[in-house]
């Protein structure tokens, strides 16, 4: 008889476990699922902000053709001491 106890209390171990395991892979796939959410969304705003700020530059360069000019040596002389490193 002890041999039956024993292996019905293993048999309720085991699916108290496995329970338990299937609870947390739920928990942690629905918390992947929101994070997954969240960066897709924050990759969308990060591409509306670059596709607005490439629609202003033209304008920019247009309106203020020398300080363009400026920012752009400058931007260079930064890169070129960059790399020579």
């Amino acid at each position: 008889m002890a041999a039956v106890s024993d292996t019905e209390s293993t048999h309720r171990t085991t699916d108290r476990v496995s329970q338990a395991a299937h609870e947390a892979i739920d928990r942690a796939a629905e918390r992947g699922g929101r994070t997954e959410e969240r960066v897709r969304e924050a990759g969308r705003r990060a591409a509306d902000r670059t596709r607005d700020s490439l629609d202003i530059i033209p304008q920019y360069i247009e309106h203020h053709p020398y300080r363009s000019l400026g920012i752009a040596a400058a931007a260079g002389l930064v890169l070129g001491m960059l790399l020579r490193r």
